[in-house]
């Protein structure tokens, strides 16, 4: 997941202006139930729900609400060096903000550790953590805390994914690497076999002369 950090690093070169910089780490990646969680949040966080379509269970992207105002200026052409004065924000602003998120979610995406964990998208803004229905209050959450770094300071980003989930992601990689290794087994036994040479026996009335001489690997004997 650490590749995640990095291609977003690259999506800010790209996107951003010249003069802007910000850099991504992974800053750590504990559990914790949405009930410890949830008081320590700023009073300025906004959610997203991020689904993992497979699993049919979404997950929560956290970050505050002047972070949120202070990447939309910078993606709209602005080098902001300090987080601006929290405030609503517009319907405008919400889309330039979702184009953002869109990519952080399309980064861990294509960097996720060890394949693909299935198709996850962007659903939409959570209207208000306080009564968000993601996580159930004593459920169990894996939170990857990512640190923005730049002028403005440091700020955090949190995604939050149910248990359920990552033991769900964990089965599935299991289940694919053994049918991975069945399929590899099974190729390497039917090569094995292929190449096993055969005697061939000729019968004329009743009685048998063996070729002796004569080894043909079984893939070139003709199918009965």
């Amino acid at each position: 997941m650490k590749g995640s950090a990095s291609s977003l690093d690259e999506m800010i070169d790209r996107y951003f202006p010249l003069d802007f910089r910000m850099r991504t780490t992974i800053e750590s990646i504990d559990t914790a139930r949405w009930n410890v969680l949830f008081p320590t949040l700023h009073a300025s966080s906004i959610g997203f729900r991020v689904a993992f379509v497979r699993e049919e269970r979404d997950t929560l992207m956290i970050m505050k609400r002047p972070f949120a105002k202070l990447l939309i200026d910078a993606i709209l052409g602005d080098s902001p060096t300090k987080l601006p004065d929290d405030g609503e924000l517009s319907p405008a602003s919400n889309n330039v903000l979702k184009f953002f998120i869109d990519y952080v979610v399309r980064a861990i995406r294509e960097n996720w550790p060890g394949g693909n964990p299935g198709h996850i998208q962007l659903k939409g803004e959570e209207p208000t953590l306080k009564r968000q229905r993601v996580i159930q209050p004593e459920e169990s959450a894996i939170v990857v805390r990512y640190q923005f770094k730049g002028a403005f300071g440091t700020e955090p980003w949190l995604w939050v994914v149910p248990y359920e989930i990552v033991l769900g992601l964990f089965q599935s990689f299991e289940d694919e690497q053994r049918i991975s290794q069945t399929k590899t087994e099974r190729h390497m036994l039917e090569g094995l076999v292929n190449d096993m040479p055969a005697r061939v026996t000729v019968r004329l009335d009743r009685k048998s002369t063996r070729l002796n001489s004569s080894h043909i690997p079984l893939s070139r004997m003709p199918s009965s």
